[in-house]
Formats: structure tokens, sequence, C-alpha cells
């Protein structure tokens, strides 16, 4: 913990780089090479090449989106992350929690527009993309995402928001968009958690100012505090990481010193969907009418929650080495190398 502490010091000082102002800016196309940005893979869609070229936008965003083949229909945030925004999709959209920026840059949800988006068409607007064919004749109708939002990161608009940035059309499965593999505030809330180490939380001036500094850009009445948690630091990470790739990875991490408690944050999350949601958005849409039927406007219970056991953090051994060394199914032993032999 200390080691990692050092080295994430180390590129918070020396890396030249520094936090994006704001956070949506940081996966636009014309921040590619953005001075937040520690790595990433830079494709190119000028062979018009899917195999040169990022495909997440066909992957995540919905279909008729894009000139471009897209089938992210159902690719649906789930609303256990919902939760850890604050929001949900019954909420009223003019009463909606709007604290954290992160969320509207992250998933798309009834009520949200986007300015940097089909930009030839005024801006996207979520509502009239899934009920005005006129607007959007490609789209599916109505939503078909089971919990009532759709994914926003990773996508680089229309064809004519491809050329207007990147100076190219895109191509079947390929675009130019920018994939932040490392990101500043991801080592910031490295270099949190380690100063943490083992307890459970810090009063340490520069740990919690690393913290602050991500919380208070996406949420900006969010006021310094005088200790944080290891939790608040791995919600942290949930929040800022979306669909970046991360969040499982945390709970491996997680599972090395605390196992239960990495297999019940799996076991409670809500990872099925709502019942009537596109009929609340319809008539919202229609006419301008949000009305909640409790009855039929619900969150889905009956699908048993998953098997989670211990085994799911770790690779299974390949067959082949565990029949030539049947040893390796046995329990691991500590062996002091250097007390043990000499060298």
């Amino acid at each position: 913990m200390a080691k990692a502490a050092s080295y994430a010091k180390d590129v918070i000082n020396n890396s030249g780089k520094q936090l994006m102002a704001n956070y949506e800016d940081i996966f636009k196309g014309e921040n590619d090479l953005c001075e937040e940005s520690l790595f990433g893979w830079r494709w190119t869609a000028e062979q018009n090449n899917y195999t040169c070229g990022n495909c997440l936008t066909s992957e995540l965003a919905m279909k008729g989106f894009e000139t471009y083949q897209c089938w992210g229909d159902w690719t649906a945030p789930s609303v256990d992350l919902q939760d850890a925004f604050g929001v949900s999709p019954l909420d009223n959209p003019t009463q909606r929690n709007q604290s954290d920026a992160r969320r509207k840059a992250t998933m798309m949800m009834a009520g949200d527009k986007y300015s940097y988006w089909w930009q030839d068409k005024g801006g996207f607007n979520y509502l009239d993309f899934l009920y005005d064919k006129e607007y959007a004749p490609g789209s599916n109708d109505g939503l078909q995402s089971g919990t009532g939002a759709n994914i926003a990161k990773h996508l680089y608009g229309n064809t004519n928001d491809h050329i207007k940035t990147f100076g190219i059309s895109p191509g079947q499965q390929c675009s130019s968009l920018n994939t932040h593999v490392l990101r500043l505030a991801d080592i910031y809330l490295v270099y949190a958690e380690a100063v943490i180490g083992n307890n459970n939380s810090t009063t340490d001036a520069s740990a919690i100012d690393a913290f602050y500094k991500v919380r208070q850009r996406a949420v900006s009445a969010y006021e310094r505090p005088a200790s944080i948690t290891l939790d608040q630091v791995l919600k942290e990470r949930r929040l800022e990481l979306a669909f970046e790739g991360d969040y499982w990875f945390d709970l491996v991490r997680m599972s090395y010193y605390d196992v239960n408690k990495a297999m019940n944050i799996i076991k409670a999350q809500r990872r099925n969907g709502y019942y009537g949601l596109p009929d609340l958005y319809k008539e919202y849409k229609m006419n301008n009418v949000w009305n909640v039927d409790e009855s039929s406007m619900y969150y889905e219970t009956n699908t048993p929650k998953p098997n989670v056991t211990a085994s799911i953090f770790k690779l299974p051994l390949p067959d082949e080495d565990v029949v030539y060394n049947p040893h390796l199914l046995e329990d691991a032993q500590h062996l002091d190398v250097r007390a043990e032999f000499v060298y």
C-alpha cells in the first residue's frame, strides 16, 4: 500500500497532467489527447476497417443512433448503478437529482438532451429519439432498455459529428474516438485508497485532497470532508470510472482481503429491470404527463439473485496443468525462501 501511494503521488506530482474542468468533455472526440489521459487506445477510421477503429458506438448505441449499424438498445446501465448515482427511472425528469454531472455523461435517461451529438439536428434528445420517427427514422419503436436508461459514454454521435470532429467519416464498427485506458482521476483515487491502506478511513490531508478534487468536479456543491472512508473511495471509483472497465477489478482486489464483502456486494446488486417504463416514458413524451402507476410500474424482483461464490474472483487452473501437477489443487503453503535457502 505504501509503495502504491508513493508511485501514485509521483504521477500526480510529476506527470504534467491535470483534471479536465468538465467531466463530460473527457469523452468528446476533440479531447482524445486531453490533459487528463495518461494513456489510451488511439483509433483511426481512416482505413474504414473495424479492426483498426473504435467499435464501441456500434456496440453501445441504440439502433438508428448512427448511420452505421448499432445494436446497443438492450445494453442498459443497471438499476444498481442508477441507485449509486441517486437516481431512478421512476423519477420525474424535472425533479431528478442532477447534482452529479457524471450521471448524464455516463447514461441517458428520460428528459436528457446532449448538444454535442446530432449537431446537424440541433442536438440529441433521448425521448425524441425513442418516440419521434421524423426525428429518428432508424430507431426502434419506443424504449427497449429494461432499466429505463442507455449508455452515453463512449459514443461519438452521428456521421456528421464524426466528420466535424475528426475530418473523416466513420465506418462500419469503426470510429476515431479514443478509449481512455488510464486517467489521472483514477490515480487520484488509487492514491486515496492506498493511503487508507488497511484502515477503514483516514484524515490524511493529501489523501482527502485527492478524493475531493475528483468528487468536487462532478458534484460542485460537495464540501471538503475532514476524513474519508475506504467505502467512500470505492464508491467514487465506481461512479467516476463507470463503463471504463474498472469496477470488476476493484471487486477482485477487495476479494483478496474481504471476500465475503465482495460477494455480498454482487449478491445485493439490483440487476433486474422495471415493468411499465415504456408506457411511462411514452405518456410523458406525448402528453407531458409523468404519472407513475405503482401497480404496473415497479422493479422486478422475481429473478433469482446470482449464485456468487469465492471462486468467481479467480481464474481456474487449466486441466492439463492439474493433471501434470495435482499439488496445484492443494492449499498454498507459505515459504520464507530467504530463511529456507542459502544463496
